[in-house]
């Protein structure tokens, strides 16, 4: 597989409202969060799929942990997901097969 085939491709369009909301000083979020890591560290330097994978991902994981731990607890504290601890000190959750729920609520 080539290089340029795992590149991502612009159309005109994409490139025009890029620039259009660069120079009204409205970057994209994720451009805004691009030049905050890059700040924070001046020495890093990395491909699309690296920066995707290691600045993108920490950031997300980083703002999502809070949510998905307090739903897991929901979820164990429902009984519809149990825990496990291993002797590694690692904890795993999984499905509880004996007391599964009809109908899981969602928020609307």
């Amino acid at each position: 597989m080539s290089e340029s085939a795992s590149l991502p491709v612009f159309s005109p369009a994409d490139r025009d409202r890029a620039r259009s909301q660069s120079h009204n000083g409205q970057l994209p979020r994720i451009a805004r969060e691009t030049l905050r890591y890059l700040r924070e560290h001046p020495e890093a330097q990395d491909t699309l799929e690296g920066i995707m994978v290691w600045w993108v991902s920490e950031r997300a994981i980083k703002q999502w942990l809070p949510e998905v731990r307090k739903s897991l607890m929901a979820l164990v504290a429902s009984r519809c997901v149990e825990k496990h601890t291993a002797a590694d000190g690692r904890v795993f959750y999984r499905l509880r097969q004996s007391r599964l729920p009809r109908k899981i609520g969602s928020r609307k």
